[in-house]
């Protein structure tokens, strides 16, 4: 039977972009119901959406992959979009904002050499002898100098360092995250599991929401206007608000607390296990 080719690639995709597929009712619920998915997952209606795992990996990937692309083609060729009265046009960093792009990466890399030289000070290990922490500072501020080199010569690297670095940093936090879940709501006879759920869901909604806010740059450039990032960034937080709300069903206040204490807690966590991946990282250089 002949047909034409667009028809089978509608074919193909209709199970992904269809509004009765589970991609679109979980895209759906994951950006404009927070904590509908994890509740749903607990009461068992788990086979019209996507499976959060699954759903966590397609996200992450998609987010550091953008990234990963958005790095390498800053690298080649930095963009800007600027706007006036005549119409849009497309301008490279090379131009009048790059002297002060330039000031400020000079005064970075300053501020960089003097924490650098602070290091001989601060490595102070108890358990080793002085010579011992001597030899450690020297290797420390040796891999320390050659990553600030890197970060003059060629940032591109430096940041795609860090790309590498902060998936597995997020994905191995996941499951701790949900053990702080599990302390918070001690008294709300949820398992382990389904605080695991909501963390995972909400970690699927950060990635693509800041995907999307990534996505939409270009165009809020072209347009002049910033209003579609500024509301991503303000449903964010409401959004893990509002998630808490729905799963856990406690009070507006008691779950306000508990979402700040939650969000300190998390960034903490998070920059700790970051820069001690970067150090090893940057020990490896």
């Amino acid at each position: 039977m002949d047909r034409f080719f667009w028809s089978l690639v509608s074919e193909a995709f209709e199970n992904i972009f269809s509004f009765d597929s589970r991609t679109a009712r979980t895209l759906f619920a994951l950006f404009f119901r927070p904590g509908f998915l994890a509740a749903e997952y607990v009461a068992g209606r788990r086979a019209r959406y996507i499976q959060p795992l699954r759903l966590y990996l397609i996200a992450s990937i998609l987010f550091f992959l953008f990234l990963s692309a958005q790095n390498l083609f800053s690298a080649q060729s930095p963009v800007t979009f600027i706007t006036d009265g005549a119409g849009v046009e497309v301008s490279t960093q090379d131009s009048e904002q790059q002297p002060a792009q330039d000031t400020e990466k000079d005064a970075a890399y300053v501020e960089a050499d003097s924490a650098i030289d602070d290091i001989h000070a601060n490595v102070q290990l108890p358990g080793l002898s002085a010579e011992q922490n001597t030899k450690l500072g020297n290797r420390l501020e040796a891999q320390a100098r050659k990553a600030v080199e890197l970060a003059k010569e060629d940032p591109s690297e430096l940041i795609s360092l860090l790309l590498d670095i902060a998936p597995p940093v997020l994905f191995i936090l996941l499951p701790i995250f949900a053990l702080i879940l599990k302390l918070a709501y001690l008294g709300s006879g949820r398992f382990y599991t389904q605080h695991l759920i909501l963390a995972v869901h909400n970690h699927s909604f950060i990635f693509l929401a800041l995907l999307l806010e990534g996505l939409l740059t270009p165009v809020e450039q072209s347009i002049g206007t910033e209003i579609p990032s500024t509301v991503l960034s303000i449903w964010i937080p409401i959004y893990m608000y509002m998630s808490l709300l729905r799963v856990y069903g406690q009070g507006y206040f008691i779950t306000m607390v508990k979402f700040m204490g939650l969000g300190f807690l998390y960034i903490t966590l998070f920059s700790s296990t970051f820069l001690l991946s970067l150090l090893a990282g940057v020990m490896t250089l």
